[in-house]
């Protein structure tokens, strides 16, 4: 029996081409569903290298089994939807700001500053907080980038763009 005949379809097209890529090159890396002989299905991790033994070419190759792996990707997937859902339909302002400038802000950040997002992220953070209130925020920042505990939200003026 050859290694092809524990894949299906495009998997099993996808592990001869990687098979032929050993040959070719040395080394190859792959995923794919491991098919038992009852019809379950195994994702694993596959490594591929070519040995010469006694002039001749041999491929040696492992796979390791990445259920875990595979159900965690799945599980974060699922938790940054959820988080992509909650932060775009928020009805408070929820921005991210890093190194002094906006990364991320959803659309009711846009809805109170008067901004869009291509203009709260083209400018210093700092130019859009009222002036009254720009050492309280930076004190608040350089106290976290210190490593001291600071609420993680807190109420502050900005300037409208009106």
């Amino acid at each position: 029996m050859t290694p092809l005949a524990f894949f299906e379809g495009e998997d099993r097209d996808y592990i001869a081409k990687q098979i032929k890529q050993v040959f070719e090159s040395g080394h190859a890396d792959a995923e794919a569903d491991f098919v038992s002989k009852s019809g379950n299905r195994t994702p694993l991790y596959f490594t591929g290298l070519l040995v010469q033994i006694e002039g001749k070419p041999y491929l040696i190759g492992m796979g390791i089994d990445i259920t875990k792996r595979k159900q965690a990707e799945t599980a974060l997937q699922k938790s940054e939807e959820q988080y992509r859902i909650l932060f775009e339909n928020a009805g408070e302002a929820i921005f991210i700001a890093q190194q002094g400038v906006l990364k991320f802000a959803n659309n009711q950040t846009e809805i109170l500053s008067g901004y869009s997002t291509e203009e709260l992220m083209s400018r210093p953070f700092i130019e859009f907080i009222h002036e009254d209130d720009r050492a309280f925020v930076m004190d608040r920042h350089l106290s976290r980038l210190q490593g001291l505990e600071v609420p993680s939200s807190y109420a502050f003026r900005i300037i409208h763009k009106s």
